[in-house]
């Protein structure tokens, strides 16, 4: 039975409104997640040239302030002498002060064409537009002849990251300073395990890339065999999804720690998350490097080829865990280990409640890299666009119960009954 992440809830309709929910998030998700790739199609053509842009100023996009010496960050290390002549140049830690690189300045003035304020929404940026245009095109061929062509597409789309990282990661291992940077990432400061915001980082990543039951792979899910062995591909999943970011980590950090030994800085000065590391940090260490179009053509190439056919992961959604045992035991023949289903019932709401908690006590006003804070009615916008997704939940249950006949033991009976049934609950 193919059923969409809509259709599925037709299992137990008064929850329906899980379904309406996780479209909701998953149309958020692709509106932001689709500039991502937009601004790595940006930086590929960008990177088709003999000298990459970013590295170097005197474009029409760099400001007076734009400097090509790499140095901004050794001289927060120099306190005792702001006078010091910084490598052959003449210009001293003070001349530097008020200085910008030109990587900083092509991602702003050149890519993101940042306004002075979020009432100002400045121009239009064609080359931006044209570039969303041809990514939800690239999106659209990917899957434009249903699961069969996208499972084909997989074969390619899964394996040549691995291609690529295997190549940046013997190219990293061989730069000055990359063994530093490697031990940097194996080495764990057990005392971050206190902050609040590691916590939430750590669900964050969780989440987004294992997933919470949205409804592409519920999609996707039916068009298994009823007994395909559910439960072990769960366990792959788990195993290559952390082994692939873990080995990841030695490509980036390998990178980042020649960047932190030609600049003669601790690498935590140039340790970026988020956007920035893809997009500042990666591009920056890039331009050290021999033949950096190459490096740079292969980075972005990767970025876009691991997210342009979309990759989510879907988990199971609540059914009690009991029968949800049973139910996976009637699909690959015998019952899963029992943690899972302590895991299912208990260890994983406890977490989610935990880094909610976590989000709650350690919330700060939204902020544009540590300086701009939005304004009220921005904040306004967020809180609004995160509870259109979780009002769906409650509205669809009271809608339900509304326009269904009979007392509330009567609604409690039939909930569980499929949408078959004549109560409109269940319509």
């Amino acid at each position: 039975m193919k059923q969409g992440g809509i259709a599925a809830w037709n299992i137990a309709p008064l929850f329906k409104g899980l379904g309406l929910a996780s479209m909701v998030i998953v149309f958020f998700c692709n509106s932001y997640y689709i500039m991502i790739l937009v601004w790595g199609l940006f930086y590929l053509v960008h990177s088709l040239t003999d000298t990459l842009p970013w590295a170097t100023c005197g474009h029409s996009w760099n400001t007076d302030q734009c400097t090509e010496l790499f140095h901004l960050e050794l001289c927060q290390n120099i306190s005792a002498n702001a006078s010091a002549v910084i490598g052959s140049s003449n210009l001293t830690c003070a001349d530097l002060a008020n200085k910008r690189s030109p990587v900083i300045e092509f991602w702003e003035n050149k890519v993101l064409r940042l306004s002075g304020d979020l009432s100002e929404p400045g121009e239009m940026n064609w080359q931006m537009i044209l570039c969303l245009i041809t990514t939800w095109v690239i999106v659209y061929f990917c899957i434009w002849k249903g699961v069969k062509s996208t499972g084909k597409i997989v074969y390619f789309t899964a394996l040549f990251p691995y291609v690529v990282l295997i190549l940046l990661l013997v190219h990293g291992v061989t730069l000055p300073g990359a063994l530093g940077g490697i031990v940097y990432y194996l080495k764990p400061d057990w005392s971050k395990l206190a902050e609040a915001q590691v916590w939430i980082d750590a669900g964050t990543q969780i989440f987004f890339s294992y997933a919470i039951g949205l409804g592409a792979l519920t999609a996707l899910g039916s068009y298994n065999r009823f007994h395909n062995n559910c439960y072990r591909d769960a366990y792959i999943l788990a195993v290559i999804n952390s082994s692939t970011s873990f080995f990841s980590g030695f490509v980036v950090f390998s990178v980042l720690g020649f960047m932190a030994s030609e600049q003669g800085v601790d690498i935590s000065k140039v340790a970026e998350s988020g956007p920035g590391l893809a997009f500042i940090a990666y591009p920056k260490a890039v331009t050290l490097m021999p033949l950096s179009p190459l490096w740079a053509t292969l980075f972005f190439v990767m970025l876009l080829d691991m997210g342009a056919p979309g990759r989510p992961a879907d988990a199971p959604l609540p059914a009690g865990a009991d029968r949800f045992m049973d139910d996976v035991a009637r699909m690959i023949g015998y019952r899963p280990l029992p943690f899972m289903k302590w895991c299912w019932a208990l260890v994983t709401p406890l977490v989610c409640v935990g880094i909610f908690v976590f989000h709650v006590v350690n919330y700060k006003p939204l902020t544009y890299n540590k300086t701009y804070v939005y304004p009220w009615w921005g904040d306004a916008i967020g809180w609004v666009l995160a509870l259109s997704s979780m009002l769906c939940i409650p509205c669809t249950v009271l809608y339900k119960l509304l326009r269904c006949k009979g007392s509330l033991r009567e609604v409690r009976a039939a909930r569980r009954v499929p949408s078959c049934h004549p109560c409109p609950l269940l319509s």
